[in-house]
């Protein structure tokens, strides 16, 4: 009778034992029937797989060797060796069964003597393998002894030879032929009777310290082995002698060995029953899984360690499989893509992670299809942005790396990213600071000149003007002259502001009063209203009025021109605490915030990060000064303003400024009227020009003027008059003078001569801090450059008055 391998072996069973033999040995095991089909392979060596079958050059010396152990095994012999023309060596066995083979029993992969590292270097160089790789995989090659190959061999042939024959008597004999010596597995067979008398044991129960003759003299019954915490368990699990019992039971628990070690079984049990069907034995296969579950345990541990850190870390974390199939998110990386791990576990991974490009609103290629095709870690382009699930937006920067197993074999991804939006925006800010400080000196010195140049002109102009008719056409002309003048101050004043010589001329004062007639201001004759949501217990601050109402003005105006078809434009203030936890880049403590919002397009998105910039605009007709101005003066009030905006959703601009909780808003002085004219007024500048307009408006207001053209001078001047009995009333001064003695140093001197000298410093831009706290170095009043008649005469009226 003619057979086939397959119908005489149990493949699966023994290709269990195949796996666990090559785990033992370290041998490579493949069974083939008689048409070449591979029914089983096992263990088979990496230089092999990857390589040298891996390649058609080296592959054909593979088969040759396959061919050659073929032919002779159909020739007879019973053991065949055959050196492989790639460097090692194969054997062949034939799986006789009753005389008559019926299947092939192949293994090798391995070397009788240390490889020769230089032969196996040529031949990967021959064959284009990455050298280092190769000769990875050639140092797993195992060195074995021609004997123990010609044993192992014979062993494995008698093995598969024995299990056919069985097969062809019976299942139980099939069964009874896994009883090897060197089995890793331990049969029992035992009695369904109180305790379990154990009627069968194979030989390797050694290995739990007993001999087989101790067990199956009754001394030793089953169930005494079982440790005493699993045993109710593993009886309840058996059932007795119940018929609903299953024919086949699989169970882990521990048995204790002769010497009291505690090792863990997995027992496979097969019961066996009656013509009545009542149980009468138990058989079963216990192999020990001690170390499994030692490192199950271990696992579990891990898996918890690791579970605890990607809770507690602050980056998201997403892994995916070999197809890019999410398997795990933490905490952080559901917050941040909007989706739950039982929701996103399963899905395409650029499902769950999408993301486009910040500038051209492209979808990004996805970071885990890079790795899975070139097995290599990168990280995101700049400007990358997550869109969750809900549609927010984040800036993001990640790493994305291989995930590899012990072998070096890719299994999977894992990207880790975090949430850089607001890194970035401070980034920003930061940067903006730095370049808008560095303008900001040039624009400085730039209106220094320009105002000592204004200061003559407008001085002029509004002498000039004194002098004419209101109806006369010279008037007219003048009077144009001069707003023409006035819009140059102002463009001064704001490139000052801009510039580090606008330092606030603080006081304290409620900004409420301030907003709403700043906002009325600049709307009136306007489409466009204004909603004021001002608490009355608004803390005050401190700051420079006129500069606070330039911010609100700018702003308003802005939000005005945002809605040109009219709209309302919302104003609101709050008392808010900021705490150390802040990403304001603010100390901690007591701000008022201010929020001025339109109802217009919004300012685009690749506009909105440049909008403080200085000389950028939008706008036709714009300077591109007004926000640059804002934010400079909110600087320089040790503040902070931000913007948002949503495309067709309007605007908000968001200020806080440091307050004063305990503060009190002083009551402005009434104004006295005090008769000009009175006394000689002491002018020290360095520019001709401004000398001679300060004489000739002082002439006009009816003072006498003497000049000085640097603080050396002026202070002589002073001394002489003192000395003459003819004292200066006031001395107006300049504050810096280009290589000479400027209002600074001249101040102090005449202190140290008169300690109730009137003085006005005068200036057109300072990097001093003098303008803005002129008090506390000596000088009584404060006249900014350029400035008119009437703005002279006032200050001098002041300071005469008191």
């Amino acid at each position: 009778m003619t057979y086939t391998i397959s119908e005489l072996i149990d493949i699966d069973e023994l290709r269990s034992l195949c796996e666990l033999f090559t785990r033992m040995t370290g041998f490579v095991t493949a069974i083939l029937d008689m048409e070449g089909n591979i029914l089983i392979a096992t263990g088979w060596q990496d230089i092999c797989t990857r390589f040298h079958r891996a390649t058609p050059a080296s592959a054909a010396r593979c088969r040759e060797s396959d061919v050659y152990l073929a032919g002779k095994l159909l020739q007879g012999e019973t053991y065949t060796l055959y050196a492989c023309r790639n460097g090692l060596v194969d054997v062949a066995v034939p799986i006789v069964v009753a005389g008559m083979q019926v299947g092939k029993l192949y293994s090798g992969q391995f070397l009788f003597a240390p490889p020769d590292t230089d032969f196996f270097r040529r031949q990967g160089a021959e064959f284009g393998f990455d050298e280092a790789s190769y000769l990875e995989a050639l140092a797993r090659v195992p060195v074995v002894s021609e004997e123990r190959v010609r044993l192992v061999m014979e062993f494995l042939c008698r093995l598969a030879e024995m299990i056919g024959r069985m097969g062809l008597a019976s299942k139980n004999a099939r069964q009874a032929s896994l009883v090897v010596e060197n089995s890793p597995v331990t049969l029992f067979r035992w009695k369904a009777a109180a305790g379990w008398p154990v009627e069968f044991v194979s030989e390797n129960v050694v290995q739990f310290g007993y001999a087989p003759e101790e067990l199956l003299s009754g001394n030793v019954s089953f169930a005494s082995l079982i440790h005493p915490a699993d045993l109710e368990r593993v009886v309840a699990e058996v059932g007795g002698n119940g018929e609903d019992v299953s024919d086949t039971l699989s169970q882990e628990y521990r048995l204790v060995t002769k010497s009291g070690e505690v090792r863990w079984v997995d027992d496979r049990t097969t019961v066996e029953r009656d013509g009545e069907g009542r149980i009468t034995h138990y058989q079963g296969i216990a192999m020990d899984i001690t170390e499994r579950r030692h490192a199950a345990d271990e696992l579990a541990m891990e898996k918890e360690r690791l579970a605890v850190t990607l809770r507690s870390i602050g980056d998201g974390v997403i892994t995916a499989d070999m197809e890019g199939r999410v398997i795990l998110l933490n905490k952080v990386a559901e917050e941040l893509t909007g989706w739950k791990q039982e929701e996103a576990r399963g899905k395409a991974f650029d499902e769950v992670f999408r993301i486009i490009d910040e500038r051209t609103r492209q979808q990004r290629s996805s970071p885990v299809a890079h790795v899975l095709k070139n097995g290599s870690g990168s990280e995101l382009a700049h400007n990358t942005v997550l869109v969750a699930r809900d549609g927010r937006e984040r800036l993001i920067a990640d790493s994305v790396a291989p995930i590899r197993d012990r072998e070096s074999r890719l299994v999977g991804v894992v990207l880790v990213f975090r949430d850089i939006t607001e890194k970035k925006r401070i980034e920003q800010e930061l940067f903006n600071a730095h370049r808008l400080e560095s303008i900001g000196v040039l624009a400085g010195g730039i209106a220094h000149d320009f105002n000592n140049l204004l200061t003559a002109i407008l001085g002029n102009i509004s002498l000039a003007k004194m002098l004419v008719s209101e109806g006369d056409r010279m008037f007219r002309n003048l009077d144009e002259a001069e707003k023409a003048s006035l819009r140059a101050k102002g463009l001064t004043q704001q490139l000052l502001t801009f510039s580090r010589g606008g330092a606030p001329v603080r006081r304290t004062l409620s900004l409420a009063a301030i907003i709403r007639e700043s906002a009325a201001f600049t709307l009136s004759g306007s489409g466009t209203t204004c909603r004021f949501i001002l608490p009355e217990d608004l803390w005050p601050v401190e700051a420079d009025e006129g500069q606070i109402s330039q911010v609100i003005n700018n702003l308003v105006l802005n939000a005005d021109q945002a809605m040109p078809g009219g709209g309302e434009v919302e104003i609101s203030c709050a008392n808010v605490v900021i705490d150390a936890k802040s990403q304001l880049p603010l100390p901690a403590g007591a701000h008022v915030r201010i929020a001025v919002s339109d109802r217009g397009q919004g300012i685009p998105q690749e506009a909105i990060t440049r909008i403080f910039d200085p000389y950028f605009t939008t706008k036709r007709n714009g300077t591109g000064l007004g926000l640059a101005t804002v934010y400079s003066i909110i600087r320089n009030h040790d503040g902070h303003i931000a913007a948002t905006s949503r495309q067709g959703g309007g605007s908000t601009f968001t200020i806080h400024l440091p307050a004063l909780v305990e503060g009190e808003v002083p009551v402005a002085p009434e104004e006295t009227v005090v008769d000009s004219g009175r006394g000689t007024v002491l002018v020290m500048d360095d520019e001709e020009s401004i000398r001679e307009i300060a004489g000739e408006m002082l002439s006009y207001l009816g003072y006498d003027a003497t000049v000085a053209c640097d603080g050396a001078e002026a202070v002589e001047l002073y001394r002489q008059a003192r000395e003459r009995g003819q004292p200066f009333s006031v001395v107006l001064m300049d504050l810096t003078i280009p290589g000479g003695m400027g209002g600074r140093e001249a101040i102090t001197r005449l202190r140290q001569m008169d300690e109730s000298v009137l003085a006005v410093v005068s200036s057109g831009y300072s990097t001093d801090p003098i303008m803005a706290d002129y008090r506390a170095y000596g000088f009584s009043g404060v006249i900014i450059k350029p400035y008119r008649v009437a703005e002279l005469k006032s200050v001098l009226d002041q300071l005469l008055a008191s």
